[in-house]
């Protein structure tokens, strides 16, 4: 399965390959991907936190935060993510 564009009607910039980040207090789904997201109109960025293909990479949390660089800087605290970009598709 393919990541998708979007999450949550918000455009997926970038996404993590797949790996083990933990899971969310409340939560037992293990996070396998993180995914940099942007809603149409709005300046920040979320940094999704997402099960994996298996749950149709469903969005677990996520932080809002000032750029694409700062979900970054939030995500370093994971060792060796590895990004990949995506296009901006149309509303869903």
């Amino acid at each position: 399965m393919e990541f998708p564009d979007w999450l949550d009607n918000a455009a997926v910039l970038e996404f993590s390959s797949q790996g083990d980040f933990g899971t969310v207090l409340g939560d037992g789904r293990r996070v396998r991907h993180l995914a940099i997201c942007q809603y149409p109109g709005e300046a920040g960025c979320y940094l999704f936190f997402c099960a994996g293909h298996h749950e149709r990479y469903a969005v677990i949390t996520d932080d809002l935060l000032e750029s694409v660089e700062a979900c970054k800087r939030s995500a370093s605290r994971f060792e060796a993510v590895v990004w990949n970009q995506k296009g901006r598709g149309t509303a869903p």
